[in-house]
């Protein structure tokens, strides 16, 4: 209905169905908490690549780690390259970072994603293959405010050969049997026997 005044019409005050306010809010819940855990993994990958850059500097080695920029909605093939003609460090890294209290497992469908061109892992080993890199997975476990965060390094042939005998994903205890990371203070470090060790897992 609508009211009348002076030249003017007002619109009758509508009264909004609150299971309509309860379904927006948890839209936006929802999206922040998706966006929350895009930036997580983001600051993750900064971090490795600061840690391994700084164990490049303090042992001296000719090496160079950067993460691969791909613009939005475009999959990329993993998410950090280290240069270097020592062929030791001559990889790349994919790396995933979850909330240990919600998940138990990296599943396949869910922390992976698929296009047209195939499974994620199958196109990373693929892309490795071609340039003749290593591939590792590195995996952040987050337990909540409070509590230390921790991660570890997994050989991505070996992730490969669990995603053709397992339908589902890798459960975090299988990769606990990767090498884990150190951690000081906020920040992970990397040393020469981590990265060697890793490829031995």
């Amino acid at each position: 209905m609508i009211g009348t005044g002076p030249g003017r019409t007002y619109p009758q005050e509508t009264i909004l169905d609150p299971r309509a306010i309860y379904g927006l809010l948890e839209y936006i819940v929802n999206l922040l908490e998706e966006m929350i855990v895009k930036a997580g993994g983001k600051n993750f990958e900064r971090a490795l690549v600061s840690a391994l850059n700084i164990m490049y500097i303090d042992y001296d080695i000719d090496a160079l780690a950067y993460r691969r920029w791909a613009p939005p909605r475009v999959e990329q093939e993993m998410d950090i390259v280290s240069d270097s003609l020592e062929g030791k460090y001559y990889f790349a890294i994919e790396c995933k970072s979850v909330d240990g209290r919600k998940t138990d497992s990296l599943y396949w469908s869910q922390h992976f994603s698929a296009t047209p061109a195939g499974h994620q892992i199958d196109r990373e080993c693929s892309w490795l293959r071609m340039t003749g890199r290593t591939g590792y997975l590195a995996v952040e476990i987050r337990s909540g405010s409070g509590s230390a965060r921790e991660a570890y390094l997994y050989p991505y042939q070996q992730l490969a050969r669990i995603k053709k005998s397992t339908a589902l994903g890798i459960s975090l205890d299988r990769i606990r049997s990767g090498v884990r990371l150190g951690r000081v203070g906020t920040q992970y470090t990397i040393d020469p026997d981590m990265i060697y060790m890793a490829g031995k897992v």
